[in-house]
């Protein structure tokens, strides 16, 4: 039977980072969302990434985002050798700078003054 713990959070020594927290995993109709909505339904994803970040802000400890590279025509041109995950992306056109698929997912997304990391591709 799972257990719950509760630890203190110390704001000066602790940070969260989100990595990744876009449209096309996390929204319903996102491009990914079918390969992990099973789990993510099960694990309660969605509360318990909400619940987390408002316990970070709350506390005043640094909040991060570290988003993936969003998709255009220029995103992976020249590279003659990508993998099979790359290669998807490409043809789905996973996280599109131009449509809802790399924008913030909905609630998760950066406030004024907390850190967004340049962006990456895996």
């Amino acid at each position: 039977m799972p257990t719950s713990r509760t630890t203190a959070l110390e704001p000066k020594v602790t940070a969260l980072v989100l990595v990744d927290p876009l449209h096309d995993f996390l929204a319903p109709d996102g491009l990914l969302w079918p390969s992990i909505a099973a789990v993510a339904d099960r694990v309660g994803l969605h509360r318990n990434l909400g619940a987390l970040l408002a316990a970070f802000r709350a506390s005043g400890a640094c909040v991060a985002f570290a988003p993936h590279r969003r998709w255009d025509d220029e995103a992976y041109a020249g590279w003659s050798f990508m993998t099979a995950d790359q290669s998807g992306v490409v043809k789905m056109r996973v996280f599109a700078r131009s449509g809802p698929g790399g924008d913030w997912h909905e609630g998760l997304e950066p406030w004024p003054g907390e850190l967004v990391a340049t962006e990456h591709f895996a």
